[in-house]
C-alpha cells in the first residue's frame, strides 16, 4: 500500500516558510469532499509519486488518515525541478473515477530491428472510468506485431481489465510505424519521472 503522510495547512501561511521546511503545498478535493489545502514532505511524495504514479490508489495519513486518492496535477518548477503545489483526488470506496492510465510498450517491433522505419508514440496515456481497484497502474501495449511502415495499435486493440472503460476515441492511435525519412529531430523533453528523479532538469510546468 502506497502511503503519505499530510497535514491540513492554513492558505495564509507563507508558503516561502513551508518550503524551508522542506514542505509541499497541496489541495484534497473530491465529489463530496470539501477542498482541503495540505502540506506534505516532498522527499515523501517523490518517493510516492514513484511508487504510484497517477494511476494508483494512494492512502492518506496525518490529517486526513485513511483517505484514498488520486495524483490529479502537479506543478513542478522549470528549472530548479521542485514540486510547488499539487492536487489529490480523492475518491470515495466503490466510487468510479476518472484517471489517465500510461502506456508502456514491450517487446520489438521488426520494422524498427530492420530499419525500415520508426517507432512512434503517438500518446503516453489513455483515459479510464472505473473504480479505484480496477484500474490498471499501466497498460502493456506488444509492438511485436508491427513490421511495416504504417502498421500501427489503436485503442481498441488493446485488451481492457474487467470493469474498466476507456474515455477516448476507441479508433485513436497509440503507437505506429513511421518512415525513417521523416524528420526525427523534435525533443520531447523529460519527463515527470526524470524530472522528480533529477530535479536540476528542466521540466514542463505542470502534468496532466
Amino acid at each position: 500500500m502506497t502511503k503519505l503522510n499530510v497535514q491540513k495547512r492554513d492558505v495564509n501561511g507563507s508558503l516561502n516558510h513551508l518550503r524551508s521546511e522542506g514542505l509541499t503545498a497541496g489541495v484534497c478535493y473530491g465529489s463530496g469532499f470539501e477542498n482541503t489545502p495540505v502540506s506534505f514532505n516532498e522527499a515523501d511524495f517523490r518517493k510516492v509519486y514513484r511508487e504510484a504514479g497517477t494511476s494508483s490508489v494512494i492512502t492518506l495519513g496525518g490529517d486526513l488518515e485513511n483517505e484514498q486518492c488520486f495524483i490529479h496535477d502537479m506543478q513542478v518548477h522549470v528549472t530548479s525541478g521542485d514540486v510547488l503545489h499539487v492536487d489529490f483526488k480523492i475518491v470515495a470506496v466503490g466510487e468510479k473515477t476518472e484517471v489517465a492510465v500510461p502506456i508502456e510498450t514491450e517487446g520489438e517491433a521488426p520494422a524498427v530491428t530492420s530499419h525500415k522505419g520508426l517507432l512512434r508514440v503517438a500518446h503516453n496515456e489513455i483515459n479510464v472510468e472505473a473504480i479505484p481497484s480496477e484500474i490498471p497502474s499501466e497498460f502493456l501495449v506488444d509492438i511485436s506485431g508491427l513490421k511495416e511502415v504504417g502498421d500501427s495499435i489503436k485503442v481498441s486493440d488493446l485488451k481492457l481489465p474487467k470493469g474498466v472503460v476507456v474515455l477516448d476515441d476507441h479508433n485513436m492511435t497509440l503507437v505506429t510505424i513511421s518512415s525513417l525519412q521523416e524528420d526525427d529531430k523534435e525533443s520531447s523533453g523529460p519527463t515527470m519521472e526524470e524530472v522528480l528523479a533529477n530535479p536540476t532538469e528542466d521540466a514542463d510546468t505542470e502534468e496532466k
